[in-house]
């Protein structure tokens, strides 16, 4: 061992012994192990910050547990100090740069649906592509990770400016990412950190959202017929709550600014499962301590309950498995949280009950049922109102079994047998049947939608 490696390891002993007697200890290349004997057990964790400081200061890491009946105090050597570098955020700003890009060219498709005057690839759909879609989910995305940014740095903790991840439509982006380049001190700054987040993004998505209910009330797009296929969004309870206060007709397309919301609620719901490393995790740990697995596993049963309903939520459970369902315990594992901090965790974790759904996105499928009504019957004829009780409009055929002339009207136009039912809506039908054969006394009317799925048979004398 080299003279300068010793002269560490007298310092690092004289400065434990300050604040907790050293009766045991353990020494090997890479780390310190020294088992004290705290004087006053209520004065533990600011001694062991004040410890924790000096050792920082001189490039070392400190941890503390009290484990099998000993209090231990691990001390390792930290990783070089990083220095300042335009070349280090020059990744920040290309990944900023293409993030807009890709987040504009999904606001464009969503854009160009609502707006179907609009055309795809226009310099107007760019425009507001990236105005009513781009900018208020950027502004969401980066708000949260600015929260954790700043509450390390107020903790003294590095950490990297906001990287931003690009996707395809219809989000654009997988959202946005902090890199903390050490690890956390003790639980409180746990709680700081991770709830710092998620309360900035959910606080800024609020006016995003009342702005998209706005905008979505005043559009006047009607949304056209539902499509088997199609992938549609499960509405947050708060976006729901917040909907009370903008009433606005049924059916209407939402605005992409709606849209941004919604994938801001969805974020922050994903963030604050109490699981490894998400920002849940970070609030859990440091509100519950070791405890705080169990609320993981339960989460993580949750996710796959979840799956039965929505696939991602599976791929979603393994990527937690890969990155721990548990998370690791601060430096300081013994530190205790003031009331404030426990407030404004529970407060922040809480908000998972108002922004989860359990299936986020689900595809829909077309109903073409229908019921028939008011049915009379004219000599030779039958008189009926046809009402769509599905979810999309379709055709409907009416025919009849026998080979007699007859004529069809719907609301009192002649159609050819085959008339088009709009969505929540009715037609009065008319069928009219003239015999050659004076002995036919009656004729049937078949009467069915796409795919035969609901046929119906009248005949013609009652």
């Amino acid at each position: 061992m080299s003279a300068d490696a010793n002269e560490e390891i007298k310092w690092i002993y004289s400065l434990v012994e300050k604040h907790f007697p050293i009766y045991e200890s353990k020494v090997d290349a890479n780390s310190i192990t020294l088992y004290v004997n705290p004087k006053d057990r209520s004065t533990v964790s600011a001694e062991f910050s004040e410890i924790q400081k000096e050792l920082k200061n001189k490039g070392f890491i400190a941890a503390f547990d009290y484990t099998g009946g000993e209090y231990i105090l691990l001390v390792l050597r930290g990783p070089a100090p990083q220095q300042k570098s335009k070349k280090k955020t020059l990744l920040n700003k290309v990944l900023l740069v293409l993030t807009f890009i890709t987040t504009t060219i999904a606001g464009m498709v969503l854009w160009s649906g609502y707006d179907s005057s609009s055309g795809m690839w226009t310099l107007q759909t760019a425009l507001m592509g990236a105005v009513t879609f781009a900018v208020p989910l950027m502004a969401i995305l980066g708000i949260h990770e600015l929260g954790h940014y700043y509450a390390a740095k107020r903790h003294g903790i590095s950490a990297s400016l906001p990287y931003f991840i690009p996707s395809i439509p219809p989000f654009g982006t997988f959202g946005a990412f902090i890199s903390l380049r050490e690890p956390m001190p003790d639980r409180k700054t746990l709680v700081d950190i991770g709830a710092a987040g998620p309360m900035c993004g959910f606080l800024v998505t609020i006016p995003v959202a009342i702005l998209g209910l706005y905008l979505t009330g005043q559009g006047g797009v009607v949304a056209g017929d539902i499509s088997a296929g199609a992938a549609y969004v499960t509405i947050q309870p708060i976006y729901n709550l917040m909907a009370y206060f903008f009433p606005s007709v049924d059916g209407l397309v939402m605005h992409p600014t709606a849209f941004a919301a919604w994938v801001g609620f969805f974020v922050t719901a994903i963030n604050l499962l109490p699981v490894g490393q998400l920002d849940g995790g970070h609030i859990a740990r440091g509100l519950f301590g070791d405890k705080a697995k169990y609320l993981g596993y339960a989460a993580f049963l949750v996710l796959f309950i979840c799956a039965l309903l929505y696939d991602g939520w599976l791929l979603f459970a393994l990527l937690v498995i890969l990155l721990g369902i548990t998370h690791p315990a601060p430096l300081d594992n013994m530190s205790k949280i003031d009331n404030k901090t426990k407030a404004f965790g529970a407060i922040t974790l809480l908000l998972i009950l108002i922004t989860f759904v359990p299936e986020p996105l689900h595809v829909a499928e077309a109903d073409y049922s229908f019921n028939v009504e008011n049915v009379q019957y004219p000599e030779n004829s039958i008189v009926f109102e046809l009402v769509n009780t599905g979810n999309t409009g379709y055709d409907v055929e009416i025919s009849l079994s026998e080979k007699v002339e007859y004529k069809v009207w719907a609301d009192g136009i002649e159609v050819d047998g085959k008339l088009h039912i709009d969505r929540e809506s009715s037609k009065e039908i008319r069928v009219e049947a003239y015999p050659d054969n004076p002995e036919i006394k009656k004729v049937t009317v078949y009467l069915h939608s796409p795919g035969d799925e609901d046929i119906q048979t009248f005949n013609l004398a009652s």
